[in-house]
């Protein structure tokens, strides 16, 4: 965009380059803003169902001016609500069997037992304990 393109890129990215501002900002983006947008949005579509009410099948609408009697309002709470909740939990419960009976392998499992051949980069909790050792960076220089 000519006239905000390079202030809104600059907003955005926290600065010139990609660095820590960023991902704090698009961590605070998809943690806290986007879900609140979400909510909000749900709120404002419940409101919306409560003071308008469902919308019907035209079909459905011409049979209730022919037959009135046969018009039946079935509240959005409890009845609406419960059922809605019903399903989630149903599907919920599913995932949770799923998850239990057919779990995903991510890789070997883990020996609680057997400790790592080299678990910290000697040069960087000793000093000067390897001189020279080559490292994909260059030599080690032994800060």
């Amino acid at each position: 965009m000519p006239v905000v393109g390079h202030p809104m890129k600059v907003f955005i990215r926290g600065g010139e380059d990609i660095g820590p501002p960023t991902l704090s900002r698009f961590f605070a983006l998809h943690v806290v803003i986007l879900p609140g947008l979400i909510m909000g949005m749900l709120g404002l579509h419940l409101v919306l169902v409560q003071k308008f009410g469902m919308s019907e099948p035209p079909s459905v609408e011409k049979e209730w001016d022919t037959q009135p009697e046969a018009r039946k309002e079935v509240k959005f709470f409890p009845n609406f609500f419960l059922r809605d909740a019903m399903a989630w939990c149903g599907v919920l419960a599913l995932l949770l069997v799923l998850a239990a009976l057919r779990p995903s392998e991510l890789g070997t499992k883990a020996d609680p037992f057997a400790s790592a051949a080299c678990w910290y980069p000697s040069g960087v909790v000793f000093p000067g304990a390897v001189p020279d050792s080559p490292t994909p960076a260059g030599p080690h220089l032994g800060l």
